[in-house]
């Protein structure tokens, strides 16, 4: 009989505090959905004071569906933090959640070893080698400390496939991303929705494209079956992009259509710039003999592309420069490399000796980078001259913050793109 609760009840519950792992912190959370943090945290609270919860109330408190709860619960399976017990095995849905100590995860597992060891041998593997090398190529630098070791790790232990991985930073890198823990936070996403393969991937991607999945959603509210045309997806691009009119507000002005005999959207775009005139905001007239086109999320996308490129060959201009003119640190750059690489390798098979050994191999990768940044500072360049300096850090240009949403630079862009598109 599930346990009921009188208000004073669940008041006192938070009171208490909930202990939460440090290892969670440090390792698990950064990479995880945020989404599924939430949901863990807030589960792991209930749990931890024996107090009783399930996924609909989960839901109800956090404001999300309880299939996002579902989801959550099979991203942290794949993650080792929970286990789900099945009252009835032929029932996938029916389950309770055990939160599993994560520090035995990592060092009391003696399963770890062997897990380990076959990282380890997958260094020598050479599908593995040029995955690394392929990957090297497309970030456009060498891949270091423990990147290459939670990149195979990937394979193991989400069951995917090298070809599927090389596509995701493929997919990531379009995104404007290259760093490893955003790649692995998408394979792993992509492994909870039980995708293994490419055309898996290609498949959940078309999907799950919001601005798609917009376009979809406007046609279905208009009563159409088919996919909006390069003329539709424009105007609803205007709607949305330049007129700031959120999803939900568009599909109100696509039932208004619902009493005329041939709903189209041009009578829909009437009514939004109706509107958008009402609100205060500039609609471009059709007829104006100079009105230019609106710039679109496709025009502002190809700015920030623009943005990146140009922060990324000018980087690379200066590493060539600084190659040519100090050779002995493309040959540092080259030894950080390796011991970043050997540092992967000690890291995943917890020998006997590898604290120590991984100690001294992070001692000599210090002495390296403080040697490189003496040459640099000694021949009067800046320790950070080689590095890319993208015009906004938090998302490197890319027009997409760590958790997946529009960066925070957009309006700014939006705005440069405007100006851009004339030159």
């Amino acid at each position: 009989m599930r346990k009921k609760f009188r208000k004073s009840e669940e008041n006192e519950l938070f009171l208490f505090d909930t202990a939460v792992e440090n290892i969670f912190l440090s390792e698990y959370m950064p990479q995880a959905p945020s989404e599924y943090v939430k949901i863990y945290l807030f589960a792991l609270m209930y749990t931890h004071n024996g107090y009783y919860m399930d996924n609909e109330l989960i839901a109800r408190h956090l404001g999300i569906e309880v299939e996002d709860v579902l989801k959550a619960w099979t991203y942290w399976e794949n993650m080792g933090a929970i286990k789900k017990n099945y009252y009835d095995k032929t029932n996938r849905y029916e389950y309770d959640v055990e939160f599993l100590s994560l520090r035995e995860q990592l060092y009391g597992n003696k399963t770890k070893d062997n897990d380990a060891k076959s990282i380890a041998s997958a260094f020598e593997d050479k599908s593995v080698k040029d995955l690394l090398k392929s990957i090297e190529k497309k970030i456009n630098r060498p891949l270091g400390g423990n990147e290459p070791a939670s990149i195979i790790a990937l394979i193991d232990e989400c069951g995917v496939s090298v070809e599927l991985i090389e596509y995701c930073y493929n997919y990531c890198i379009k995104k404007g991303r290259t760093d490893v823990k955003y790649v692995e936070a998408t394979i792993r996403n992509w492994s909870a929705s039980n995708i293994k393969t490419v055309e898996d991937a290609e498949n959940y991607l078309m999907q799950q494209d919001q601005r798609y999945s917009a376009y979809r959603r406007v046609m279905k509210a208009l009563g159409f079956a088919r996919n909006a045309t390069e003329a539709e997806q424009e105007k609803i691009d205007y709607w949305m992009d330049v007129l700031d009119f959120g999803l939900d507000r568009i599909v109100e002005a696509c039932k208004k259509t619902s009493g005329i005999s041939n709903p189209n959207i041009n009578y829909v775009s009437s009514i939004i710039e109706n509107w958008a005139k009402a609100d205060g905001k500039t609609i471009a007239e059709p007829n104006e003999p100079k009105a230019k086109k609106p710039i679109s999320a496709k025009d502002v996308q190809r700015y920030y592309d623009y943005l990146k490129k140009l922060a990324e060959d000018e980087a690379k201009a200066k590493e060539e420069e600084i190659y040519r003119r100090i050779p002995a640190i493309k040959k540092i750059d080259e030894q950080i490399r390796e011991s970043g690489v050997k540092l992967s390798q000690m890291m995943v098979m917890r020998a006997a000796d590898s604290k120590k050994q991984a100690q001294d191999i992070k001692e000599r990768m210090n002495e390296l980078m403080m040697e490189r940044a003496f040459l640099l500072t000694e021949n009067d360049y800046p320790i950070e001259y080689m590095q890319i300096d993208y015009k906004c850090k938090k998302c490197k240009d890319s027009g997409i913050d760590d958790s997946g949403n529009r960066c925070s630079c957009y309006e700014e862009r939006l705005k440069e793109a405007s100006l851009w598109q004339k030159q």
